[in-house]
């Protein structure tokens, strides 16, 4: 199965789950316009908005997560205005989160690479990964939209 472009829909797929893993949004959404416009492939369809989802969704949870210095951050200036100011337990508390949120954002950035980049692998072969939430608003909103 070709696209009007005159690619496999599966590489057209794996194409941009990649573009999803190295270049992030511009390229992304003109791949999933495109299709949107020109392609008829149900199937393509639900891939390629599917790398856009993902894509999205590991960076609204990362900036999530980065809110959380921030917070502390916050806390710590409102006692500072009331004249509590920090210990050196408090400053080693906010390097120890610090630490935790990187921590975390470097995991999630791996399992972001992990699963786009299987999910490439996985749509050359006209296959996907099922990813529960976001496969079922996917295909309820091409499908039956």
């Amino acid at each position: 199965m070709k696209t009007k472009f005159g690619i496999a829909a599966g590489a057209f797929a794996a194409i941009a789950y990649l573009c999803g893993f190295f270049s992030g949004y511009l390229v992304l959404a003109l791949i999933v316009g495109y299709v949107f416009i020109v392609e008829d492939n149900d199937w393509l369809k639900i891939n390629v908005l599917k790398a856009l989802v993902i894509t999205l969704c590991f960076s609204v949870l990362s900036a999530l997560i980065g809110f959380i210095p921030n917070i502390f951050d916050l806390i710590a200036s409102l006692f500072r205005i009331w004249g509590k100011g920090t210990t050196i337990s408090g400053a080693e508390a906010v390097v120890g989160i610090n630490a935790a949120v990187s921590f975390i954002q470097t995991v999630l950035n791996i399992c972001e690479k992990i699963l786009m980049l299987l999910l490439a692998l996985f749509a050359t072969k006209l296959k996907t990964i099922k990813i529960g939430f976001i496969d079922s608003i996917i295909e309820k909103a091409i499908i039956k939209g």
